[in-house]
């Protein structure tokens, strides 16, 4: 073993040694050091460590007798304190204006491609994994009614809210 390796587990031994000698041999503390550290102390917490001496108790200055640390406390704060009764004022009233009714889901369908049945045109779009045939007027199972195809878009119903909503086609160079 090398020198530096020697000299590790040394200072590893020793420092192991003393820590098992410090678990033996606890270190009591001086009250008369307590009692000189407490002199430099503010007044609030001299008067403290004073009741807990009086009481027969040698408590560190540091800690806290009459609050309770762990008593319960709310989370809300308190409720604000009622305005001075002022003259009365005229209260104007106003209209609250209905709120615009929620936009329609995004529509689930891709447009994959198309073809020219005779004079019907097909559609084919993707559901997910699932591919669609989709013609004017069927009503497809995602709840959405086909209301019309054109050349550059085809036009959806949605079923259960009655909006409609465009799928554009992209162009063919």
């Amino acid at each position: 073993m090398d020198k530096a390796a020697q000299w590790r587990w040394t200072v590893l031994a020793t420092a192991l040694v003393a820590t098992i000698a410090a678990i033996f041999y606890p270190v009591e503390e001086d009250v008369s050091m307590v009692t000189t550290a407490s002199q430099s102390l503010p007044a609030s917490t001299k008067q403290t460590v004073a009741k807990a001496e009086v009481a027969g108790e040698q408590q560190a200055p540091w800690i806290a007798t009459q609050t309770d640390p762990f008593a319960p406390r709310g989370w809300v704060a308190a409720p604000p304190a009622p305005a001075p009764a002022a003259a009365p004022m005229a209260v104007a009233t106003v209209e609250t204006a209905e709120a615009p009714p929620a936009p329609p889901p995004p529509l689930p369908y891709k447009f994959v491609g198309q073809m020219r049945d005779g004079s019907d045109t097909v559609v084919y779009l993707s559901l997910g994994e699932q591919m669609v045939l989709a013609r004017s007027g069927e009503t497809l199972d995602g709840g959405y009614k086909v209301a019309a195809i054109t050349a550059s878009q085809i036009e959806f119903e949605s079923v259960a809210q009655g909006v409609r909503q465009t799928l554009p086609i992209p162009t063919q160079d």
